[in-house]
């Protein structure tokens, strides 16, 4: 039962990290960069016949799964950083003598 929780509990962390990051980079990072020099826009536009998908809607879908897809990797690193992070912390305490 306390695998399970800690699975868990990484699985929500890992999505909710995700989410964080790709709205970074959606709205502060190198999305507004990409879309607007040439071979940024010309790649997405590659992108997006490839797809076959019209209209704008498309082109906000395709955006927001390409930010979230490239941020799902750094949030499973981050994750199991500070689940190893929390452990060792938590051994730590334990040896501690000044109980």
């Amino acid at each position: 039962m306390k695998a399970f929780s800690i699975l868990a509990i990484k699985a929500i962390f890992v999505i909710i990290t995700t989410i964080a990051l790709g709205y970074c980079v959606m709205n502060f990072g190198p999305a507004t960069w990409i879309l607007e020099n040439e071979t940024g826009r010309s790649v997405f536009y590659w992108i997006f016949g490839l797809v076959d998908w019209q209209g704008t809607e498309g082109a906000e879908d395709l955006i927001s799964l390409l930010s979230l897809s490239s941020m799902l990797i750094p949030s499973i690193f981050i994750c199991e950083a500070m689940t190893r992070l929390f452990r060792s912390l938590r051994t730590a305490m334990r040896k501690c003598p000044c109980k």
